[in-house]
């Protein structure tokens, strides 16, 4: 069958497709998240960092199986969408390319985009296997109005949640990470005073200040998750004083210090 004998679908209808897709395994990727790293976010660990990777890794997938062989996603079900190149199911290894490259035509939204700007609106992804994605039936006016209309609103929420954790967050994130990283200093400056008192100079190290502290398996781990510890905390002491730095676990690494005497 040719791409011109079939009614293709509309980038409205692809796009909310898509968002039901997707809001299914968003919703999983956040409960699992939180099941699984109840300490999130004070507790940052490089296992929470790639969570989502995995979810969109589980979400390609998803995509690569009902994609082909007569198969539809849930979203595409609903919207009475199928996948198709040269009138036919596509094959489990088509799929697989064409979901493979999503996240290339994820990159701002351009692969996605170029579908508007050629007559059988095909994205990247499309392109590279052949595909379309085609209506199988017709939708009434009040139907295509509703579509469009939260299609919009699913690129709105969508542009809203790029900027809140590509801007607003991290910046959060980073006040947060530098606040937090003082509060420690300050209690490392009381425990510098009470290592003083008993040992007539000042602690050297995270391990000596632990020693004098109520819980020293706890002051340890506090202050690992406050602090790149791994890349060193600074003791500068001298007869009238001291000095301690370190960097937050702030993103950036912010350098932050406190002195006393």
């Amino acid at each position: 069958m040719k791409v011109e004998q079939i009614e293709l679908a509309g980038a409205s209808e692809r796009v909310l497709a898509l968002s039901l897709d997707a809001l299914l395994f968003i919703a999983g990727c956040q409960l699992s998240f939180l099941l699984a790293f109840p300490g999130y976010p004070l507790d940052i660990r490089p296992a929470m960092l790639s969570w989502p990777y995995l979810w969109a890794a589980l979400f390609v997938l998803y995509q690569a199986f009902f994609s082909c062989e007569g198969r539809v996603s849930l979203g595409k079900r609903l919207l009475g969408l199928r996948v198709l190149r040269d009138g036919e199911p596509l094959s489990l290894s088509q799929a697989t390319i064409r979901s493979a490259l999503y996240p290339a035509s994820s990159v701002l939204g351009l692969g996605f985009a170029w579908a508007l700007f050629n007559k059988p609106r095909q994205c990247w992804h499309d392109l590279a296997v052949g595909s379309v994605v085609v209506r199988e039936c017709s939708m009434s006016r009040g139907r295509r109005f509703f579509v469009r209309a939260v299609a919009a609103l699913c690129l709105s929420v969508l542009a809203g949640s790029w900027a809140w954790e590509n801007v607003y967050v991290p910046r959060y994130r980073s006040l947060m990470g530098v606040a937090y990283a003082q509060t420690g200093l300050r209690e490392m400056a009381q425990l510098q005073k009470s290592y003083r008192r008993k040992n007539g100079r000042y602690a050297t190290s995270l391990f000596a200040l632990a020693e004098v502290s109520l819980e020293p398996r706890g002051f340890l781990t506090s202050m690992a998750r406050l602090l790149e510890v791994e890349s060193g905390v600074r003791f500068e002491n001298t007869a009238e004083g001291f000095v301690i730095a370190a960097r937050t676990r702030d993103g950036r690494g912010t350098v932050v210090r406190i002195a006393g005497d």
